[in-house]
């Protein structure tokens, strides 16, 4: 129930924030796979979610494939970081917090 209101609460507060830069079907997504990770893994969800929707996003700037106002999907990048947390949730978590 904690990966739910973490990951459904956070990303409410994202599409608020962000005046319709996160449309509410990845509000729904993020709090059903949050439910699904758990806590604490909703927040590597979370983490590998941008990080991935980052560097794909760069990588489409640099090839000139998109501009910087280009609406980019991100609800592949949430279904594909949440694979990823099912696989090796536990060894990202160790790996991210060893830095702290």
């Amino acid at each position: 129930m904690a990966g739910f209101l973490t990951g459904g609460g956070l990303f409410y507060a994202i599409a608020l924030l962000s005046r319709n830069g996160m449309g509410g079907g990845d509000v729904k997504l993020m709090a059903v796979l949050g439910l699904g990770a758990g806590w604490p893994y909703v927040i590597v969800v979370v983490l590998l979610s941008f990080v991935l929707g980052a560097v794909t996003d760069l990588v489409l700037l640099a090839l000139k494939l998109t501009t910087r106002k280009s609406p980019l999907a991100f609800a592949p990048f949430l279904s594909l970081a949440f694979l990823l947390s099912t696989f090796w949730g536990a060894k990202i978590w160790q790996w991210y917090f060893s830095f702290l």
